[in-house]
């Protein structure tokens, strides 16, 4: 019996998905762009260029909100750029504005990203208990918070 259940926990671990950001080179340039300059520019030069800011994330609106987070975390200077969104409350509500907006559109059309949510914790080296707390109560501010750190 004990057998049979190291068996069926092994099998269901191999059957547990890598995750991989998936977007594409253009998108991953715009990601990029607006990540940098939200965490490295004034707010005086973001007031000066909002239009083109709002340009650049009317044309990542729509990456996924898992594989938009990957890719910055992926990048040691975007995870860093987020660090200084963070402490800046008018540059994070804004990106948090339109993260849960996403999160909530996706959220209603996926569900609970129940299989995505594993991987991505796994590929961060992050609790994925955790994460999937903060998801579930639509705390997506931890939910960034918890991988960021």
């Amino acid at each position: 019996m004990y057998k049979a259940l190291l068996v069926l926990l092994v099998t269901a671990a191999m059957h547990v998905q890598s995750f991989e950001v998936r977007i594409s080179d253009e998108d991953k340039y715009h990601v990029h762009e607006l990540i940098s300059k939200l965490g490295k520019k004034n707010m005086a030069y973001l007031l000066y260029h909002s239009k083109h800011m709002y340009g650049l994330g009317d044309k990542i609106d729509h990456i996924p909100p898992l594989q938009f987070l990957g890719f910055i975390l992926q990048d040691p200077y975007l995870k860093e750029c987020m660090h200084d969104i963070r402490s800046d409350s008018v540059k994070w509500w804004n990106f948090m504005r339109g993260f849960t907006r996403r999160m909530n559109e996706e959220k209603k059309r996926m569900g609970y990203y129940q299989d995505q949510l594993v991987p991505f914790a796994n590929k961060f080296n992050k609790d994925s208990q955790l994460a999937w707390r903060h998801l579930d109560t639509g705390n997506y501010e931890e939910f960034i918070a918890h991988f960021l750190n």
